[in-house]
């Protein structure tokens, strides 16, 4: 059967039960986890109305209208539940808007206003969709991936494309689609890259996959497939002319001339300026110039007529789309950074720049970009963080936008000489003066293995007259080796010497303490090392201060050391239950639990009092990220559960209060795979468990979260125990996956967990008994109750006859064993009415005084009483 098509709409499917299961997981998150901003916005080109007015940007599962005029947002058009893949100008009605999105969606908008005037529901992801030109009866084409027979095919069919303005709201095309008729098959695999393009007459549908460039000719229905030497990465039609512009990996662009006939007719001029793939072509709107992007952060203007070319260097990042508004007044140039530069097509400035929160990237994939984490900077009330290469971005919670940027390193973006990443100078640490914020440090790095590695401190001022940050001191290098932290004291020590205190920890095992001399900010300042610490020569992992600022905690992996950071004395040395085993994240208690110190080790989450230096209780739990509420009194744990079936680690966030064991609150799965970092920022974005502050943390691919409603697991009625290392139970419940089987322990909800009741709990459970040994002296609970529950762990079980009158000389006399004999022949009814075994695990957290009122002692005891004496 023919088609004849000159008007047609083709939209790019792929319908796989696994990828639709995917996108809801990814896009539906649960109640209370807000998501403020990192939605990918360089995906898809720019839209443009005709009248050059209006530009239209895919952000994430959303469409946003900017004005030329104003350059401002005027409004969000929101239906689709996943990523947007496709916007088209109507031919039918110039205020009207084609959508397509992943979750399956056609949708119809008139942007005027912002109204959803229908939406059709194909039953399969779109991957893409555009319309080609023509007067005839229209036809809607869809690559769709069968998974019908053997490995999922990848083919694009044909359905009349008035179904789209025919149906009514919410209408299913599914039945449509199964009985299409196929036209060209672009390979196997789930999932497909591959861009289209029509021809400016509409005759042919051109696409590519791997090295293979993929032409139909719709008029006479006739497939074509012409080989090339190397991959295609881009594809564009010239809009007056029979020309295809082809792009591919090694940088080279094709222009196709003389297509729809034997491979040997074909005519071809190749351009080559670019060092890598082209990442996208386009054409101005009278063909006279075409415009490539890449890896190289230049805009290229090729004029066709003199082979010349023009060029718009230092973008910032990678170019990922181009695209020309009607009359080529403007080019709309999508780069990596999730950023979009408008250059002016007259003289080629950049007129303005849209976009949101700025993806940190590295050349290497590997790498980890965001390396700073989510920084609170009170001046302005935003949270720094990394952005391009060398430079940090202050991200407003309020306005949801980028308030500035600044370039702390001051080189620009280099591209990659070769196949090898380059490997970059990049901010790795920022701290801010915590009150004011008026003063800030950064670390940055750099290190590619064959020349002498990078290693620079900065101190900032922020100055009043040019609203930023200026640079105020510079250490070159501050330590030997990599830095591993960068904190301020919370509170200045005003006074002759100094009023500003930094540490800096590095693996070379010391710390720094660096000082503002002065006596205030306004006058001549100068930045010194006032003191080095270090434990043993070990490398220090990270430092954090006190409320107060009166200590400060150094990780030494194994070792927590606490110091005064005037005197630098040390002055007590913590370290967990468990042997081996390294803390990676310490944070202090505030406010109300300001004498406690949490700390995480890769299975277990400790928490200290520092007023007796014992252990308060100790969970079994793998903790991805620590992070104090300053504002509060909560402590917020992002906690790493068992991998998922698809590979996944989902994360849980638990609120919980050092004094207490029991969570506040519990939040799941927030994010998959990780958290790259996490802050307590003041003010609520809705009323929830912290009622003072807002928690924000980002995942793996930078999107930006914030916990607002509660999701709640707070009823109060189960409080965790300490899991035992040979307990190899496993549930699904992940309260019980994290802190253990609740039926071990429990303990009256409003009560707070009991300081030994845990401890002892793991060191007396079966063979656990040389931990007691290896343990330090200040990581256990009192020996007065200790010793009893060790001693009685050794010797065999005892049965009382009576609950209230326990008679433990039998375990200590031959009588037992005939008593034993008695109770051996006792029925199973008779064993629900046994007294219960005395368990002094239970007992340990009761005063002395009180066992002594419940066992009634004889005189054999008397010869024991040492095991009494309290403390």
């Amino acid at each position: 059967r023919r088609l004849c098509i000159t008007s047609t709409c083709l939209v790019i499917m792929q319908h796989s039960r696994a990828l639709e299961e995917d996108i809801l997981r990814n896009l539906y998150k649960k109640d209370g986890v807000i998501n403020c901003g990192g939605a990918e916005l360089n995906k898809q080109k720019v839209q443009h109305s005709e009248d050059g007015k209006w530009l239209f940007v895919a952000v994430g599962n959303c469409i946003q209208v900017y004005s030329y005029a104003s350059q401002e947002l005027v409004c969000t058009l929101r239906h689709h539940a996943a990523m947007v893949t496709g916007i088209v100008v109507s031919p039918f009605h110039k205020m009207q808007l084609f959508t397509s999105s992943m979750d399956g969606h056609v949708a119809v908008w008139d942007y005027s206003d912002g109204t959803l005037l229908r939406y059709i529901d194909f039953g399969a992801p779109l991957h893409r969709f555009a319309l080609s030109p023509g007067k005839i009866e229209p036809l809607m084409f869809c690559l769709v991936t069968k998974t019908d027979i053997g490995e999922p095919k990848n083919v694009i069919v044909g359905m009349p494309s008035h179904l789209l303005t025919e149906r009514q709201l919410g209408t299913t095309l599914g039945e449509h689609l199964a009985g299409a008729q196929q036209f060209l098959h672009l390979g196997s695999g789930r999932k497909n890259q591959s861009d289209f393009v029509f021809t400016y007459n509409g005759m042919f549908l051109v696409s590519y996959v791997n090295k293979k460039v993929l032409m139909y000719n719709l008029e006479m229905d006739e497939a074509y497939k012409y080989d090339v030497e190397c991959t295609v990465t881009s594809v564009a039609s010239h809009p007056s002319q029979m020309c295809i512009a082809t792009g591919n990996r090694i940088g080279q662009i094709h222009l196709w001339y003389e297509f729809g006939k034997s491979e040997s007719a074909v005519v071809t001029t190749v351009y080559h300026w670019h060092a890598h793939a082209v990442a996208d072509l386009h054409f101005t709107t009278d063909g006279t110039y075409l415009l490539s992007g890449g890896e190289e952060s230049v805009l290229v203007l090729w004029q066709l007529a003199t082979n010349r070319k023009y060029f718009r260097p230092r973008l910032g990042s990678p170019i990922t789309r181009v695209s020309c508004s009607p009359g080529d007044q403007y080019f709309a140039v999508c780069l990596q950074s999730n950023v979009i530069r408008v250059v002016s097509g007259l003289n080629n400035d950049v007129q303005f720049t849209l976009g949101g929160l700025r993806k940190a990237f590295l050349q290497d994939p590997k790498a980890l970009g965001m390396k700073t984490g989510l920084v609170y900077n009170p001046h302005s009330n935003t949270i720094a963080m990394n952005s391009t290469p060398g430079f940090v971005q202050f991200y407003s919670p309020v306005s949801g936008g980028v308030l500035h940027e600044l370039d702390v390193v001051g080189l620009n973006y280099v591209s990659r000489p070769n196949e090898a990443p380059l490997v970059q100078t990049t901010v790795e640490h920022a701290a801010f003066s915590p009150g004011d914020g008026r003063w800030m440090a950064t670390v940055e790095a750099r290190d590619d293995g064959y020349t002498a590695p990078e290693l620079r401190l900065k101190m900032w001022r922020f100055k009043e007259q040019r609203q930023s940050y200026i640079l105020s001191a510079c250490v070159d290098p501050p330590h030997d080796k990599s830095v591993t932290s960068l904190v301020f004291q919370p509170h200045s020590c005003v006074g002759e010497e100094f009023s500003r205190m930094l540490v800096s920890t590095s693996l070379d095992g010391k710390f720094k303490v660096w000082v503002l001399l002065g006596g205030n900010d306004e006058g001549e300042e100068a930045w010194a090392c006032r003191s080095v610490g270090y434990y043993h020569n070990l490398p220090c992992r990270g430092a954090q201060f006190s409320g107060d600022g009166s200590l400060l905690a150094a990780n030494y992996g194994t070792y927590i050391t606490l110091w005064d950071p005037i005197a630098s004395v040390i002055k007590t040395v913590l370290n967990g239950v468990f042997q081996k085993e390294e803390f990676k994240h310490v944070v202090f208690g505030q406010h109300s639990s300001s004498h406690c110190l949490v700390a995480a080790s890769s299975n277990h989450l400790y928490v200290w009092d520092l007023l007796s230096c014992s252990v308060l209780w100790c969970v079994e739990a793998s903790v991805e990220r620590l992070v104090a509420d300053p504002f509060g009194t909560l402590v917020a744990a992002f906690v790493s559960m068992a991998t998922d079936t698809d590979g996944t680690k989902p994360i849980h966030v638990y609120l919980i209060s050092p004094l207490c064991s029991a969570p506040v609150a519990i939040h799941e799965d927030v994010c998959n795979g990780g958290v790259l970092g996490a802050v307590f920022i003041p003010g609520t974005i809705k009323k929830g468990v912290c009622d003072r502050s807002t928690l924000f943390f980002m995942d793996p691919k930078q999107t930006l979260y914030c916990l607002g409603d509660k999701n709640i697991h707070t009823d109060g009625t189960v409080i965790p125990s300490v899991k035992s290392l040979d307990q190899n139970q496993k549930t699904e419940q992940a309260f019980v996956e994290i802190f253990g089987d609740p039926s071990q322990t429990r303990v009256p909800p409003n009560q707070l967990f009991p300081q030994t009741d845990a401890v002892i709990t793991y060191l007396l459970n079966g063979t656990q008994h040389h931990e007691v040994y290896n343990a330090p002296p200040h990581a256990l609970p009192p020996m007065s109750g200790l010793c009893m529950s060790f001693l009685k762990s050794l010797l065999p079980a005892v049965v009382a006859k009576e609950p209230s009158n326990i008679d433990i000389t039998n375990g200590l006399s031959g009588d037992g064993e005939e008593e034993g004999r008695d109770t051996g022949g006792e029925s199973e009814d008779d064993d629900q009415k046994r007294p219960q075994e005395i368990n002094f695990v239970t007992e340990v957290s009761m005063d002395i005084e009180r066992v002594y009122e419940r066992t009634n002692l004889s005189a054999q005891v008397e010869a024991y009483g040492w095991l009494f004496i309290p403390p």
